[in-house]
């Protein structure tokens, strides 16, 4: 977490720094995707989505892998054109206890 917003910021600018100069050698993961698009506004989501789109529209991006569920992919992402068309959705079922012991 950050105490306020330039840090939040400040942070955001330097993994996006990173993730230009790497050549694609950096996978960006982010768990629960869908709060990049807020479930309630505030600067700092509204910076990180706008910023996320922006970086999306480079060649330096290669990987980035989101997890969310179903219904929050529904609510949040889905309606979201812009960004939506950078990722391909992969949907995994949920292992079962026959999966576990394998």
């Amino acid at each position: 977490g950050t105490s306020s917003y330039a840090e939040f910021e400040d942070r955001l600018k330097l993994l996006f720094e990173k993730i230009e100069i790497s050549n694609g050698n950096i996978i960006l993961y982010i768990k629960e995707i869908h709060l990049v698009f807020g479930t309630e506004i505030s600067e700092s989501i509204m910076y990180a989505e706008k910023f996320l789109k922006l970086m999306l529209t480079r060649d330096k991006w290669r990987l980035i892998i989101g997890t969310k569920t179903l219904n929050e992919y529904k609510q949040y992402i889905e309606k979201n054109s812009e960004f939506i068309k950078y990722f391909e959705r992969i949907l995994l079922q949920e292992p079962t206890v026959n999966d576990h012991e394998k």
